[in-house]
């Protein structure tokens, strides 16, 4: 007698793990330029229309909010019990305080490690974003035996390293204990052979031919790894110089960049924004933010050097109006991506030193003065970083 296991017509498939679809070897160069972009074209849609023909500042149709207005960081009256049954991450701490001052002391660390945070009185908690992408949630709990306040931090996403470094910082905070931030540096061995700057120079052109081919590639993994990758080698100090002047005289990456920053407006949603799935809409933020960050960083260091290679590097988009209402679209919306603005804010300092392109006049003619001074306010409330720079920009724009 047979048994249903001898039936071999339908095989089970065992669930793998997909691999990321890079491939461990020299990209070869693209022939077409992605200044069409089709793999991001199809996976997260155009440039929207409102942006290209934009004739007036649209950025914000109302004027920006008095900080007087906003609700303070974390408002706490009372706290829950721990569940019966819960149990408590390690990283947490219990602490002998009235709970409206350890949620001020945790608010306060937040805002001085310019984190994104969105807090929920109700519950006692905030979700926390920090600026590597790192999201945990710190919940504030009432003891049971000795009606201490209960401190617990829990990481959602992001790397684990980084989680720890900002969970001390706020759990240190919470205590009432002040924070030290010592910067980690690692030494080679002098036994390690040192490379020539003829072999780093090859190895940042293979790198950035693999950057190149990854954002060819139609999967939303490839392209993210390409982004991060830019951004490391726009901030390694032995290269900086050397990958700033690559990719922003490289035309695929350059137009790949200003394709990603222009592609999505939080003032405007277009039909392939309402398309996307959640998980698609939280990528595509992450890619506009990298790109912002590659491109900031290179003019950053180009500028600092005083090259004149910076001028003849931007071409046209870079600094054309619909970048411009781009960039100052995110700084608008500084209270929903805070993160985003910020490093929408260091481009803009750059571009308006650009005297022959007239980008400093064509900002203030798009409303960039007021929505830098929201920027500037909030920051003061919630994300220190962003108040800096837009401190900065203020300063240039007055000049």
């Amino acid at each position: 007698m047979s048994s249903p296991m001898d039936n071999n017509d339908e095989k089970i498939v065992e669930d793998a793990p997909r691999m990321r679809s890079v491939s461990m070897m020299t990209a070869s160069p693209s022939s077409t330029l992605i200044r069409e972009a089709p793999s991001l074209v199809k996976r997260y849609g155009s440039v929207p229309q409102e942006l290209i023909t934009a004739k007036s500042p649209p950025v914000v149709q109302a004027a920006p909010a008095k900080v007087s207005s906003l609700p303070p960081s974390w408002t706490v009256s009372s706290l829950p019990c721990v569940p019966l049954y819960y149990q408590l991450e390690r990283t947490h701490v219990k602490i002998s305080a009235e709970p409206a001052v350890v949620a001020q002391r945790v608010s306060d660390c937040l805002r001085d490690q310019s984190t994104s945070a969105i807090y929920h009185d109700d519950q006692a908690s905030a979700d926390v974003e920090t600026c590597d992408n790192v999201s945990f949630t710190v919940r504030l709990w009432k003891s049971q035996e000795d009606n201490q306040v209960i401190v617990e931090v829990q990481r959602t996403s992001g790397c684990c390293y980084l989680f720890h470094q900002a969970c001390k910082a706020v759990l240190r905070a919470a205590m009432g204990e002040p924070i030290t931030k010592q910067p980690v540096t690692f030494t080679l061995p002098k036994c390690i052979p040192q490379e020539t700057e003829a072999e780093r120079l090859a190895c940042l052109e293979e790198s950035l031919s693999i950057c190149s081919g990854l954002l060819q590639n139609e999967r939303m993994d490839a392209h993210l790894m390409a982004l991060e990758t830019l951004v490391k080698l726009s901030k390694c100090c032995r290269l900086q110089g050397s990958a700033a002047r690559c990719i922003l005289s490289s035309g695929d990456l350059l137009h790949t960049l200003v394709f990603l920053i222009q592609a999505s407006s939080l003032s405007s949603r277009t039909e392939a924004d309402a398309n996307r799935t959640d998980a698609e809409q939280e990528h595509l933020v992450l890619m506009n933010r990298l790109a912002m960050t590659v491109l900031a960083n290179c003019l950053s260091v180009l500028q600092e050097e005083g090259k004149e290679e910076t001028k003849s590097a931007l071409q046209a988009d870079i600094t054309s109006d619909t970048t411009l209402l781009a960039l100052i679209d995110r700084v608008a919306h500084c209270d929903k991506r805070p993160h985003d603005a910020c490093q929408a804010v260091r481009c803009l300092q750059k571009l308006v030193l650009l005297k022959n392109n007239n980008c400093k006049q064509r900002a203030l003619a798009l409303g960039l003065a007021n929505h830098a001074d929201f920027a500037k306010q909030f920051g003061d409330h919630r994300h220190l970083q962003l108040s800096a720079e837009s401190q900065k920009l203020l300063n240039q724009l007055k000049d």
